[in-house]
């Protein structure tokens, strides 16, 4: 018997974690899942796992760059295993905050040190994995024209900016792993709204070497930044033009 294709496969295991996050969803269920131990098999067996950069993914964003975008920052309706897992994260913080965002805080800071560890970015993955974890754990609330609007206390969004995102930004290599200048533009993107004015300026600033870049995704992605960021009105005040 043949196996069926791999997007066939990954629309499974996508709805299967969907499946997943609706059971969790409903209170009435929640007590099958709150053991600690239950919570960190969810967070290592099914949501890093399935978090993780793949060979078909990378080969969507070299070869199919508008597929890509569609499927990772447009908010296409695919359930696809990377947005099942981030939805999963979503109702799992929901339901228990607390003790779920102290486990992947762990998580998060064992790929970052992975990444930073290994030489010449060969760890890219766990880094493309926490950026992935953080903007899913701090992610509370969005809409369309502002952004992620409602973010946790418990995920200090313009520390993790400065340590993690802009220094990819600012690399003067600008296509040393378009995947994670993609990931760190998408990060920016989603929290616009809730990072200091001088960083966006900063960012804005950044954006003529940015679009330099020769891979389609991170031209796409500066170009959205620079959409979003000026249709904002805001400096030091909500009421000031970026």
């Amino acid at each position: 018997m043949a196996l069926p294709p791999e997007t066939e496969i990954r629309e499974l295991i996508g709805n299967a974690i969907g499946f997943l996050s609706c059971v969790i969803s409903r209170p009435q269920h929640r007590y099958l899942f709150e053991n600690p131990e239950t919570l960190q098999k969810l967070c290592e067996k099914v949501i890093l796992p399935n978090m993780h950069f793949r060979a078909l993914d990378e080969e969507l964003f070299t070869e199919n760059p508008d597929e890509y975008i569609r499927l990772d920052l447009e908010g296409s309706n695919a359930q696809t295993r990377r947005r099942a897992a981030c939805n999963l994260v979503h109702v799992l913080c929901e339901a228990f905050e607390g003790a779920v965002v102290t486990n992947f805080a762990t998580y998060i800071e064992h790929l970052l040190n992975e990444y930073t560890n290994t030489p010449n970015g060969g760890a890219w993955t766990s880094k493309d994995a926490a950026l992935l974890l953080v903007t899913s754990v701090a992610s509370r609330g969005k809409t369309e024209k502002h952004g992620v609007t409602v973010s946790t206390e418990l995920v200090n969004l313009t520390t993790f900016f400065e340590n993690h995102v802009l220094p990819e930004l600012q690399n003067p290599n600008v296509n040393y792993l378009p995947v994670i200048k993609a990931d760190c533009l998408r990060y920016a993107i989603a929290f616009r709204s809730l990072l200091p004015s001088v960083a966006l300026i900063n960012l804005l600033n950044m954006t003529p070497v940015l679009l330099t870049a020769s891979a389609p995704v991170v031209q796409s992605y500066v170009a959205s930044l620079i959409d979003k960021l000026l249709a904002m009105r805001r400096l030091d005040s909500p009421t000031d033009p970026v």
